[in-house]
């Protein structure tokens, strides 16, 4: 999961140039801009539904106007939300855009920053055991319906309204 989100980040943020790091990798002398990737726990695996996990993307830009954390956060959204991504080696996900945090001044860092939220999904996909027979209750709702259909009413609901002599042309 980690390698598809990287992946698809370097891609479509080419002015980071590949400075795509971990929480603990960054450090406050890392050349900026950078973005922070941040894998949340997971809620609601079943084997069912498949994968579902948090993550937080973080742009830090040079602390001198938020017009360039804007546009990263646009940039991150844009190359996350909705699309299908992967890797040779994993499971195929996808990742719904989920908001963003206030402006943020990492004084520490010397830094202006953003957290772009996201939800992982990577379903399962769906296995069918055997040929699917014809069911018993669906053969007989199609023979109710051709039964009914040779009614007369069934031939008089069929037919045009005739026009009311109340209504104008």
């Amino acid at each position: 999961m980690r390698e598809a989100i990287r992946n698809a980040l370097i891609e479509a943020i080419p002015e980071v140039e590949e400075r795509i790091f971990e929480p603990h990798t960054a450090t406050p002398d890392t050349q900026k801009p950078y973005l922070i990737v941040r894998e949340m726990t997971e809620t609601d695996n079943t084997a069912w539904a498949g994968y579902r996990a948090r993550i937080e993307v973080w742009p830090y830009c040079e602390q001198s106007s938020y017009v360039e954390v804007d546009k990263l956060a646009k940039k991150i959204s844009n190359a996350l939300d909705k699309q299908l991504l992967g890797t040779n080696d994993t499971d195929t996900i996808t990742c719904i855009a989920d908001g963003m945090s206030d402006d943020t001044v990492d004084k520490e860092w010397d830094a202006l920053t953003r957290c772009v939220n996201f939800y992982v999904l990577a379903l399962q996909p769906a296995t069918l055991q055997g040929p699917i027979i014809n069911d018993n209750w669906l053969t007989a709702q199609k023979h109710r319906h051709h039964r009914h259909s040779s009614h007369p009413w069934h031939r008089l609901l069929a037919s045009p309204v005739p026009k009311s002599p109340c209504r104008s042309p």
